[in-house]
């Protein structure tokens, strides 16, 4: 046997102790959302978790620049697919540099990894790695790919990671003009070499990429790599998004970007559907997205409307600028904000699904308010499922060594089991829920009869392990779906006059998710006197308030529009609070029965201008030849009404707007008791 021989089963025998019962004991706390480490991700899944793993976190005992907290003893490797070792730089000269990636912590690592059956593949880039130009021009290219093939073989990594940032196509150096040629005979150099973990399979090609650095040039060469993870985080500081306003760091979702410039809500929707594919992508399997476990930090500052307060809240703007730092490591904040938060200032964003620490100090000094972005386990669960819905190749993390909590917090790894249990969940079909209506309780005996209809656009408040909210759609329904296990509370949002009448004792349900396959039904009754109910159709309608309401904020009013509310004066104008004996446009995604609750009122006078004039109604209909004109002879239209098209209209009804023009301003007087 010789000497070489020995060293590598001398590793061999390292790692089964490293991985043994006697060096895994810190990794045996129970999770509360998760499931116990025998849970295994499969090697040969199809849905891959690359989970990335800067040198520098990395802890192995006897070896040179060793000061990581992650111990190589404590890695769950079940919990994903590829570890991705960040990272080798690229020189302008086409040589390599390594930092603390020294040799001692390479091939080691890489032997250890393979004996638990995952694939090493080592990372190149890295944010600010502008020498990928020159190192791929034509003076340095051979000596660049030697360089790259030489430590492959050399370490026995089993892929390579192109982590170009950025990866220009503009400017005096065109990197689709250098680096692409390189990435080609890259490619075509991997096509005779065998990976050490299974020689029966080529070496790896993966990349991470933001689509708007050269993503045609991407999209067009998808076909040269095994994985293509799109960097859908640090979204409050990239792509234009963060001069002026608070947003999320890894939001699956985004409203439609507002009017002006740099104010690109950039999410993984649209750094995925609305760019990549776009662009030329073919095949959704070759892509992922990725799941940041670091965070976005915004503290101090104030607020542009309201300049006493700082910033603690999404898609606020500010006056003065907060302090921002972004990819906030997680052991980090997690020490400093999330290990002592309060269940009141943890929020969940569910338009951008997106969850985020809120803290309001209200003490008159703005510098102690926060907002924070992080990424919880209900968050992981639906960055997963919609990977896994949108037929997406998988995922990957930064990183897993930040996430690695200090030794006196139990659960270490916990953000690392959030995804495996995610992913198991997601592969499964297998998707925890809590749903349930909101029904009008017209006798209000606290059961739905079968002439008690679904309401719309209420506000359902999920708390417990899960902070959440849930708007019932345009049938009344309500659902949270990929709930982790725990215990929760489900309640509704408060719109007075409305009562609630199902649950009939507290006002909430409190319930317990058990199990993966627990769908659990909740419904809630509530009723109210002088209730009008408005039918409108999908698209713009015209709309106004059929009762005296508690609340006539638009977004209450109408909480499923999907607009603004556009009132006219001369011009249109949108308007954040709406006013009775006036019309509106507002636009609904899909036909609409909504109910109002609040005071009766049947009279109504109504000032109106010169030329068109957008009016309301009052509580009952009025036939127009019953409307009273001041001062007579001064109106010079029809009332018209708007149905998928404009229509005359003979009677003013309940909750609907018109517009009627008139030669110089004057008066209408609505009266129901003019008949």
């Amino acid at each position: 046997m010789n000497r070489r021989t020995i060293i590598v089963l001398i590793l061999i025998v390292f790692s089964i102790l490293l991985t043994s019962e006697h060096f895994t004991q810190d990794n045996k706390s129970t999770l509360n959302q998760s499931p116990d480490k025998k849970t295994v991700i499969l090697k040969n899944s199809s849905f891959w978790v690359s989970a990335y793993l800067p040198s520098w976190e990395l802890n192995i005992p006897g070896t040179t620049g060793n000061y990581g907290q992650l111990p190589i003893a404590n890695i769950d490797w079940t919990a994903f697919t590829h570890v991705i070792m960040f990272a080798a730089s690229a020189n302008t000269n086409g040589t390599l540099s390594y930092g603390n990636l020294l040799p001692s912590r390479r091939k080691p690592f890489n032997i250890i990894a393979r004996s638990n059956g995952r694939p090493v593949i080592l990372a190149i880039g890295g944010a600010g790695g502008e020498g990928w130009g020159e190192a791929c021009s034509p003076a340095n290219i051979n000596t660049f790919l030697k360089s790259v093939l030489a430590e492959l073989d050399t370490s026995q990594y089993d892929g390579i990671d192109l982590d170009i940032e950025p990866f220009r196509n503009t400017g005096t150096i065109n990197d689709t003009t250098r680096v692409g040629p390189f990435i080609r005979r890259l490619y075509d150099s991997l096509q005779v070499r065998r990976q050490y973990l299974d020689p029966t399979k080529k070496p790896l090609l993966t990349t991470a990429i933001l689509p708007g650095w050269a993503g045609e040039w991407w999209a067009k060469h998808e076909h040269l790599f095994d994985q293509i993870n799109i960097m859908t985080y640090d979204m409050a500081q990239s792509l234009g998004w963060g001069v002026d306003r608070t947003w999320h760091n890894n939001a699956i979702y985004g409203p439609q970007p507002p009017t002006g410039t740099n104010l690109y809500y950039t999410t993984i929707q649209t750094r995925w559907l609305d760019q990549m594919y776009k662009r030329g992508g073919k095949n959704r399997g070759k892509y992922g997205i990725g799941v940041d476990f670091n965070g976005t930090l915004y503290r101090g500052g104030t607020v542009l409307s309201d300049v006493t307060k700082g910033v603690h809240q999404p898609k606020q703007r500010w006056a003065t600028t907060p302090t921002f730092t972004w990819d906030y490591d997680f052991d980090v904040m997690f020490a400093t904000y999330l290990d002592t938060a309060t269940a009141a200032t943890k929020r969940y964003d569910t338009e951008a699904q997106a969850a985020y620490l809120s803290i309001l100090s209200n003490d008159g000094n703005p510098a102690n308010e926060v907002k924070l972005s992080y990424t919880d386990s209900t968050q992981i669960h639906r960055i997963i499922q919609y990977a896994r819905d949108s037929s997406m190749g998988g995922v990957i993390l930064w990183n897993i060594g930040e996430a690695y909590l200090p030794s006196k917090y139990p659960n270490r790894d916990r953000m690392l089991q959030f995804v495996k249990t995610a992913v198991n969940l997601s592969a499964q079909g297998v998707k925890p829920k809590i749903k349930g209506s909101i029904y009008y309780d017209k006798n209000s005996d606290r059961i739905q009869n079968l002439n008690e209809p679904l309401m719309s656009g209420w506000t359902v408040k999920l708390t417990g392990d899960a902070t959440l909210s849930a708007l019932t759609d345009t049938e009344g329904k309500y659902s949270f779906d990929s709930i982790p296990i725990g215990s929760y509370r489900i309640s509704l949002e408060s719109k007075p006059p409305w009562q609630l009448t199902q649950p009939s004792s507290q006002g909430y349900y409190d319930v317990i998710i058990s199990s993966n396959t627990d769908s659990i039904v909740r419904d809630f009754g509530l009723f109210a006197i002088n209730v009008a109910e408005v039918n409108y159709s999908g698209g713009w309608n015209l709309v106004s308030m059929p009762v005296k309401l508690h609340d006539t904020n638009t977004k209450n009013v109408f909480p499923t529009a999907i607009s603004s509310s556009f009132g006219f004066s001369v011009n249109y104008t949108i308007v954040n609070n709406l006013e009775y004996g006036k019309g509106y446009f507002t636009k609904f995604s899909s036909p609409q029965r909504l109910f109002f609750a609040g005071d009766i009122f049947l009279i109504d006078t109504v000032e109106v201008n010169e030329g068109w004039n957008l009016i309301g109604s009052v509580s009952e209909e009025v036939p127009v030849s019953n409307i009273l004109i001041s001062p007579p002879g001064n109106i010079t239209s029809t009332f018209w009404y708007f149905n998928q098209r404009y229509q005359k209209a003979d009677t003013i009804k309940p909750g609907y707007g018109y517009w009627v023009k008139f030669s110089e301003p004057g008066l209408i007087i609505l009266n129901t008791n003019n008949f």
